[in-house]
């Protein structure tokens, strides 16, 4: 047996990924974004890329990185697929939070995202350079 072990393919509900897939990220102006939002996920090629707005800290984007990757990950558990949270996000443009809206298919997912994203803000803050 080589170093590789070899690939095999699972579908999870609308989304085909290998067991080992690539997570692309992005760091963009807020302008860039298809919508009114600090972060966005799409399933683009075989990867998942994650798209961070710009123009906060450090500390700010991984944490924001930390919510969509769980966010994701939850939402694809339950069987919520990108396709819903995006039909849900773009007709919820007024909302600032759409995953708190009443009826939203991801909100568990959103809420789980929310308290991970917390932790990691709470325990960051006590390292030395955890303001920053």
């Amino acid at each position: 047996m080589g170093l590789f072990r070899e690939r095999k393919t699972v579908t999870l509900h609308d989304e085909t990924l290998d067991e080992e897939f690539k997570i692309v990220i992005r760091f963009c102006e807020p302008s860039e974004m298809r919508y009114d939002t600090t972060d966005d996920y799409q399933w683009i090629d075989g990867h998942l890329a994650v798209t961070i707005v710009k123009g906060t800290s450090r500390l700010d984007r991984m944490a924001i990185l930390i919510h969509a990757l769980a966010e994701w990950a939850v939402a694809r558990e339950q069987g919520v697929t990108i396709k819903q949270i995006d039909e849900w996000d773009f007709a919820h443009p007024e909302s600032e939070q759409p995953g708190e809206e009443p009826g939203c298919p991801y909100m568990l997912a959103h809420f789980i995202a929310t308290e991970v994203e917390n932790l990691f803000r709470d325990a960051t803050q006590e390292l030395p350079n955890g303001a920053e």
